[in-house]
């Protein structure tokens, strides 16, 4: 999340906007969400599959030409997904508006709701027009494969709008890894990895990275200097250790994850399940719920479960509540994770279930 928020924080200000993809990993949606509203940053949460969504947005934004669209607003129906997060007003619960028209968002008209006017500075005062009117600086945020649905952002066709509209894509790669795709050469402006997970790989450091132009990575290395988001130079170690062996890896884990989705689609018990060539996850779903679901997760025999991946009552029975207790890849039975801490192996391979745990004991 240090990634996400300097790379946002370093490149908005008070006026600017971010169309979101609505699906994205629940950290960067509490951010979006909480947290970019408070600097006078508007959010918008969209289907950004839906090129001619985005596009009447960006018109609305005043970084497109109506005449100049490669795509007809005309013959796609609105998204149900969409959501306004504005600061100005004073609500931060980022209340969901459905069907959400541009003009509804990004200008006063047909509207008795305040909207912030957009122009290189801040927000207007009063209702006043400002003496300069700029368009705003526009951010896209997407993920090239979504946490946790597992949804595929076609990044060449959101690269090519952003870049007819002068805005800047800024893309979490951590799913898609840098082994599946190479997101800068299909459009995107900055790549974002959260190291902690596929690129460290053994679940013992918190890192991120953000790759791009230095134009762009620039500010985002003065943001970080100055508010000491830097990595640990002995994380930093870990990551480097850890991109080593990302490829020997991912390939087991893209071919373990293929023979489970398979073996899942067969399985009458499954209703639903999501998997990708070259990623290393499955979703699904189970018939009877969410108490079917604790059951499956209750029987299993092995547990691998990657860093953040959930948080609540899911698997939470003796392993303190969080999905991400549980240390990776070792043959313990639920019963016994917490146990494992003292058993003697290699230090790798083990981890307190959390620190306020290791604190009580």
């Amino acid at each position: 999340m240090g990634a996400i928020s300097a790379s946002l924080l370093s490149h908005l200000r008070s006026g600017d906007l971010v169309i979101a993809q609505y699906n994205v990993y629940g950290g960067t949606l509490e951010f979006l969400e909480h947290d970019l509203p408070r600097y006078g940053v508007t959010v918008l949460f969209e289907d950004v599959s839906n090129l001619a969504r985005v596009e009447e947005i960006l018109i609305g934004a005043g970084r497109l030409d109506s005449a100049q669209t490669k795509t007809s607003l005309k013959e796609t129906p609105k998204t149900s997904h969409s959501a306004d997060v504005s600061s100005s007003n004073g609500d931060h619960n980022g209340a969901e508006k459905a069907d959400v028209t541009a003009d509804e968002v990004l200008s006063d008209r047909g509207s008795s709701r305040e909207k912030p006017s957009f122009f290189d500075g801040g927000l207007s005062q009063n209702g006043k027009r400002p003496a300069v009117n700029k368009p705003c600086k526009v951010v896209i945020f997407a993920e090239t494969v979504s946490n946790p649905l597992l949804v595929v952002t076609d990044i060449r066709a959101l690269g090519e709008l952003s870049k007819r509209a002068g805005a800047v894509l800024m893309v979490d790669h951590t799913f898609g890894t840098p082994l599946r795709s190479r997101p800068l050469t299909e459009g995107a402006d900055l790549v974002i990895h959260s190291a902690t997970k596929f690129l460290g790989g053994h679940h013992d450091l918190l890192a991120g990275a953000v790759v791009g132009s230095v134009e762009l990575i620039r500010p985002i290395r003065d943001f970080v200097q100055r508010v000491g988001l830097w990595a640990a130079p002995f994380d930093a170690w870990m990551a480097v250790r850890g991109i080593r062996t990302l490829q020997v890896r991912m390939e087991r884990a893209w071919a373990n994850a293929a023979a489970l989705g398979r073996r899942l689609e067969k399985d009458p018990r499954v209703t639903d399940v999501t998997w990708h060539e070259k990623v290393a996850l499955v979703t699904f779903v189970v018939m009877g719920g969410i108490d079917a679901a604790e059951a499956a997760t209750a029987a299993l025999k092995l547990i691998i479960v990657a860093t953040s991946r959930a948080e609540g009552s899911l698997g939470s029975g003796d392993v303190g509540g969080k999905l991400d207790d549980v240390s990776m890849g070792l043959p313990f039975r639920r019963q016994t994770c917490r146990a494992a801490y003292y058993v003697t192996h290699p230090p790798l391979l083990l981890r307190p279930g959390s620190l306020e745990s290791r604190e009580e004991e």
